[in-house]
């Protein structure tokens, strides 16, 4: 029964990745049937995109205005915080 569990780990990520990537699909696909079907009559809506992309310890952040500092600041103790923890 032991040495079963490492090859159920397995399969459950295999489904647990095909699962996301069906859920990342079908968002996309239900975004583009949603843009598409748009009519003439219809109201203009204003998006904005807000976001914060970590490449190793060093966060790039957009979007947050006069807040960016305070976000970028945020996601670099949030990055030493997990260090930290991974150390100990």
């Amino acid at each position: 029964m032991l040495l079963q569990l490492p090859a159920m780990f397995g399969i459950i990520g295999y489904v647990l990745l095909i699962f996301g990537l069906f859920l990342v699909l079908s968002g996309l696909c239900m975004s583009l049937t949603e843009h598409g079907s748009a009519t003439e009559d219809s109201q203009s809506v204003d998006t904005k995109s807000r976001g914060i992309v970590l490449i190793g310890p060093i966060p790039i952040v957009w979007g947050f205005g006069k807040w960016s500092k305070y976000v970028a600041l945020l996601a670099l103790v949030i990055v030493l915080v997990g260090l930290l923890l991974l150390m100990f």
